[in-house]
Order: structure tokens, then sequence, then C-alpha cells
């Protein structure tokens, strides 16, 4: 695992509760927060839909002035939008 800046962020990432499991063909009752940009040539803001029928709860936040690298482009926003999912989380 890549070391970060932030201890709230590696104690995230070090928690089963943050990962996506494997649904099969399940539906998950998790709090699910997506975060794209809507000039994402990698992932395509788009795919994340195919999340809707397995994630009833999923939130999608599109960020409309990013590409791939929501972190790099809108910084402010994306660490906002991440500390606030963290908060309600925990």
């Amino acid at each position: 695992m890549a070391q970060n800046q932030s201890p709230m962020l590696t104690h995230a990432m070090q928690s089963d509760r943050y990962a996506l499991p494997d649904l099969r063909g399940q539906k998950s009752e998790l709090t699910t927060t997506a975060l794209v940009g809507k000039y994402d040539n990698i992932v395509g803001n788009q795919d994340v839909e195919r999340l809707r029928q397995p994630y009833p709860k999923l939130k999608v936040k599109c960020y409309s002035n990013s590409g791939h690298n929501l972190m790099i482009d809108e910084t402010d926003r994306f660490y906002a939008d991440l500390a606030t999912f963290l908060q309600r989380s925990v």
C-alpha cells in the first residue's frame, strides 16, 4: 500500500469496511460514494452507472472540471468530499 499524508485516509484504506465486496449478482446495503470526473478517458464517468443495481445506496458526484485525476484537477473539492464521506461512515 502506498504511503500517504493523512492518518484518516490510511485508517480507511486498511479497513475492510471501505472495500467494495465481490457481490456476484447480490445487492449490497453499503453506503457507497463514487467520485468521477466528467472528462475521465480511463474509467469513464458513465461506467459507474453499472454499480447502481448492486449498490442501491450509491451516491455519484461528477466533477465537471476533472478528468481521471480528481485529486489533482479539483484538489480542495476532492478532499472535502472524501472527508465528508469518511466522517459520515466512521
